[in-house]
């Protein structure tokens, strides 16, 4: 999640605990279990190759 107070405002009032990260660690984070999610376009997923490392997919058109 890209950390400014928009993004973590919304995900908030979905009832999720954000937690922002640069993108560049975002697949590490995922390995190592200190992320249980992420989210992104489906390029982005895809040309970052998320789906190695991220088992589940929810497509939500909420943007």
């Amino acid at each position: 999640m890209i950390p400014n107070a928009i993004n973590v405002d919304w995900v908030k009032a979905e009832g999720v605990n954000p937690t922002p990260m640069a993108f560049s660690r975002g697949v590490r984070g995922l390995e190592q279990k200190a992320i249980d999610g992420q989210e992104n376009p489906l390029s982005v997923i895809l040309a970052n190759k998320f789906y190695e490392v991220q088992k589940n997919l929810a497509i939500t058109n909420h943007q």
